[in-house]
């Protein structure tokens, strides 16, 4: 038996069906803001390959059949948040005298096109813990400003990014000091969920990172 063209499209549109929402207004949320997102050319995410062997890989779901129908098949069997990518907040520390330029990032990254990446602007010692974390998470998708935005993208979507992650990673500089003091200020509402961080850790440590729900209201 063949299934129509139009029916099977049907398979794949989203349709979110999650526990404890209560007056469906995550439903509502993440059904607006992930169909524009899955609908904008503008939208970009960094794949991460199951076989860590391969190499990562920007898609553009608008345009991207295989992937899009993978995420919304993400989406609709979530039984808690019903997203498919995660979100990095990530506080650069470039200057105007050093753009610290990562180069050799076409090694393991692909553009949208399949070609390798042009260099990103990151400073060297977030680099190692940045690919470690990616590994850590195969099959997977993440929304990495300087992978993913463009100096086209519209910052209207912006807002829609992050309220409407899967969870949003923060990679946090952290002074020196010996001491380790850490705070943050969780906030809900039907369109956010965010967390806000303050903290120092021990020395000669690497950049912490910290997994928490998606940005700051």
């Amino acid at each position: 038996m063949t299934c129509d063209p139009d029916e099977n499209d049907n398979l794949y549109k989203i349709d979110i069906r999650i526990e404890d929402d209560e007056g469906n207004h995550l439903k509502e949320l993440f059904e607006k803001g992930l169909g524009s997102l899955l609908d904008d050319e503008h939208f970009l995410l960094l794949y991460v390959p199951e076989d860590n062997g391969d190499k990562m890989q920007i898609v553009r779901p608008a345009s991207n059949l295989f992937h899009r129908r993978r995420m919304i098949k993400r989406d609709n069997e979530a039984k808690r948040i019903p997203s498919f990518y995660y979100a990095l907040s990530h506080l650069w520390g470039l200057t105007e005298n050093n753009r610290y330029h990562w180069n050799d990032i076409n090694e393991y990254v692909n553009d949208e096109n399949g070609q390798p990446v042009k260099p990103v602007s990151m400073r060297p010692e977030k680099r190692d813990a940045l690919l470690t974390m990616l590994q850590d998470h195969p099959d997977s998708y993440w929304w990495i400003d300087v992978l993913c935005a463009r100096t086209n993208t519209p910052l209207d979507i912006i807002g829609d990014i992050y309220s409407c992650c899967l969870e949003c990673i923060a990679m946090i500089d952290c002074d020196p000091t010996p001491d380790t003091y850490h705070s943050h200020d969780v906030g809900y509402s039907k369109r956010f969920r965010g967390i806000t961080f303050q903290c120092r850790r021990m020395p000669n440590l690497r950049p912490d990172l910290s997994n928490e729900s998606s940005s700051a209201d």
